[in-house]
């Protein structure tokens, strides 16, 4: 496929990033599915020429999909990621597997491959996992899956994601491989025009492994050697979680009730309604919406 080129359909769109890599490799994207008006805004402007029926919106109502050799997405996370609620497959979004796996019945590409975040891959949600993995297995495909840090592959980031690969049973000439960690790590500043290298550079940081190349699990952010502190965090915790420590707390003049103000700001910043705020002032009236009895002295 990647001598001759190949079709692929790109599913949970967003602006494009899988897009991004399959086509730096060969590929031709014959279609997308993304519902987002913002993510749909930027997916136009990077990719201008694209027909204007390319975009074949709500995966829920999509039943054939244009012929294609490869199927990708990236699923909703929310359902299984340590800041939402962890209902899984309960959750709609959750839910949203059970298309994919339609689609992937209805139109049996040769391969698809699907990222998630690391949650789905954590023992709470294994259940879910084993069913999406019997599914694409029942389906024809020899499914493999892995747990990859974007780290390990010369990106400046340390985002570790599960990402799932199908090959139809059918199709398989030769024994799937993952792609072997890389030693050279590229720093932000190797990225972004406007950020200085720093007077000295910081140490290689020794990723430790096993056997089989897989990271030995030592720490929050899996980049801390055995025995060393964490260079990133002092304390890491989830927003809210049983040993997070708020900046109010630092401080004995934050009254009670300010104390809920800055909770309830805390537990609601993440709603769509705000995300044009985010990492900005909240005005008044956002505030007054959640906090009726709030007054503006």
């Amino acid at each position: 496929m990647l001598e001759n080129g190949f079709t692929f359909v790109d599913l949970f769109a967003g602006i494009g990033g899988f897009r991004l890599g399959l086509e730096a490799i060969g590929g031709n994207c014959v279609a997308s599915s993304e519902i987002n008006r913002h993510a749909n805004q930027v997916y136009q402007c990077n990719w201008p020429n694209d027909a204007l029926d390319h975009n074949l919106g709500d995966i829920s109502e999509i039943d054939i999909l244009p012929k294609h050799d490869l199927l990708v997405g990236g699923v909703p996370c929310q359902s299984w990621s340590i800041a939402g609620k962890n209902r899984g497959i309960e959750d709609p979004r959750g839910k949203l597997w059970m298309d994919v796996i339609r689609l992937l019945d209805r139109n049996r590409p040769i391969a698809f491959m699907f990222e998630n975040v690391k949650g789905l891959y954590d023992q709470r949600h294994r259940d879910s996992l084993d069913y999406l993995v019997d599914s694409f297995t029942s389906l024809g495909y020899k499914v493999h899956f892995r747990l990859l840090n974007s780290f390990d592959f010369n990106v400046a980031q340390n985002r570790a994601r599960i990402f799932i690969v199908g090959i139809r049973k059918t199709a398989v000439q030769r024994p799937f491989a993952w792609p072997k960690p890389q030693d050279n790590h590229i720093q932000l500043y190797d990225v972004l025009d406007d950020l200085e290298p720093p007077e000295k550079n910081s140490f290689p940081i020794p990723i430790q492994r096993n056997l089989f190349g897989e990271r030995v699990h030592v720490g929050h952010n899996k980049l801390t050697p055995l025995g060393s502190r964490n260079q990133f965090f002092i304390l890491t915790d989830i927003r809210n979680g049983p040993t997070s420590i708020h900046s109010w707390e630092l401080y004995n003049d934050v009254s009670e009730r300010e104390q809920m103000i800055c909770i309830t700001i805390l537990r609601n910043r993440r709603k769509p309604q705000y995300g044009l705020q985010d990492g900005n002032p909240m005005s008044f009236d956002a505030l007054h919406q959640l906090l009726p009895d709030l007054v503006e002295d």
